[in-house]
């Protein structure tokens, strides 16, 4: 019966978070990918509420989560192409910084990820 519950749970968490990310990267502005996106994670940590140890539920939110990044650095380095384009040098390198930020902040390192992949 748990082997049937844990299965039930963790294909529905999978379903339901790629759904979801697949959702959010087919919106339009910003603020909906990253609403959408935060809802697939929390179908999973729902999931990892139960089984915490499981790495494929880990690396689905490590994946959800660079998808979030990546969406935040895009959005400021366009922000900076486009002051750069207008002659606003100063105001580029700015959008720039945050970009990097962002990429700093948000992205996960390369220790992180290896534990979650080997659980």
């Amino acid at each position: 019966m748990r082997t049937l519950q844990k299965h039930h749970l963790l294909s529905w968490a999978r379903d339901a978070s790629r759904n979801l990310t697949h959702e959010a990267q087919q919106r339009a502005r910003i603020s909906d990918k990253i609403e959408t996106a935060n809802r697939a994670l929390d179908c999973i940590d729902s999931a990892l509420k139960v089984y915490p140890a499981e790495a494929e539920l880990e690396a689905s939110k490590l994946a959800i989560r660079e998808f979030v990044a990546s969406v935040k650095v895009a959005h400021w380095v366009e922000l900076a192409e486009r002051s750069a384009f207008k002659g606003h040098h100063r105001r580029a390198i700015e959008r720039y910084k945050d970009a990097l930020f962002y990429l700093n902040r948000e992205t996960v390192n390369d220790e992180i990820r290896e534990a979650a992949r080997n659980g």
